[in-house]
């Protein structure tokens, strides 16, 4: 009995390993331009939930709302406005619902930097307003700094 829960904690931490894993690297496959890598990387998030399981609402990360962003990234680089604005709004929904403040705001983030880049300033600084809001609240204070140097680049 003893042994079957450690068993099934440990596969859960490996599990959580992997996925975290996979959505970071996924991320920064994106932020770099890598969009084939990114891709490889959130299908393979998500052939993994789908085979073990969503954790979502267990741990802050991995989150359907940060693969959600990876997502949004990879539209935005192809120009697909619709659906990186439908990927951002599911990234940022996703994650105020399960009160995951770093990554919401990092959500905040991508998507002021989507809007600026398509020149939809006001919502750009909507955005930015409310990573800001978030990263003060969580004193993330570099996160922070970029987020009012970002918002302060927008006309």
């Amino acid at each position: 009995q003893f042994q079957d829960v450690h068993n099934a904690h440990f596969l859960w931490l490996i599990f959580l390993f992997q996925l975290g894993t996979l959505l970071w690297s996924a991320e920064t496959a994106a932020r770099r331009g890598a969009f084939g890598e990114a891709v490889d990387r959130v299908k393979s998030y998500e052939a993994l939930v789908a085979r073990v399981g969503s954790l979502e609402g267990l741990a802050w990360f991995p989150s359907h709302g940060v693969a959600a962003r990876v997502w949004g990234l990879v539209c935005a680089a192809r120009g697909d406005v619709t659906e990186a604005s439908a990927h951002f709004a599911r990234s940022i929904e996703t994650l105020r619902e399960h009160g995951y403040a770093p990554d919401l705001a990092r959500s905040y983030m991508a998507l002021g930097e989507f809007d600026a880049a398509r020149g939809a300033s006001a919502r750009a600084r909507e955005a930015f307003d409310q990573a800001i809001e978030h990263f003060r609240q969580i004193g993330f204070g570099r996160e922070l700094d970029q987020a009012i140097a970002a918002r302060a680049r927008v006309v």
